[in-house]
């Protein structure tokens, strides 16, 4: 299977066909969301954020999720989702930190 950035999938378990992506495979779930904001990330399936001018992407999360299935003397691990989670910071905001922490540091430094 090659590789695509817009349709990455990952195997739930075992050793599943790589031609053939049903159940045995798991779209891998894009989210977006705002360092600082309250809101809810934005998730969808198919492709990651796109960078652009006024947005900077500073953390990706990575979050797995699995339940061991089967007997308790033998559990197996199964993934029920993956998760890619973008956090950016927005120029205007990240302008504004860079603005006043260079401020701060320069009065800082004119006091001592």
């Amino acid at each position: 299977m090659s590789y695509n950035p817009t349709n990455l999938y990952v195997a739930a378990y075992g050793n599943p066909d790589p031609t053939n992506i049903t159940g045995y495979w798991l779209p891998v779930i894009y989210c977006t969301s705002e360092i600082g904001s309250s809101s809810q990330p934005v998730c969808q399936t198919g492709s990651g954020p796109t960078p652009s001018a006024t947005q900077c992407y500073t953390r990706l999360d990575v979050q797995i999720v699995y339940a061991n299935i089967g007997a308790v003397t033998n559990p197996q691990p199964i993934l029920g989702a993956v998760v890619f989670h973008f956090q950016r910071i927005v120029s205007e905001k990240f302008l504004d930190y860079i603005y006043l922490h260079c401020f701060y540091r320069l009065q800082h430094r004119q006091h001592h």
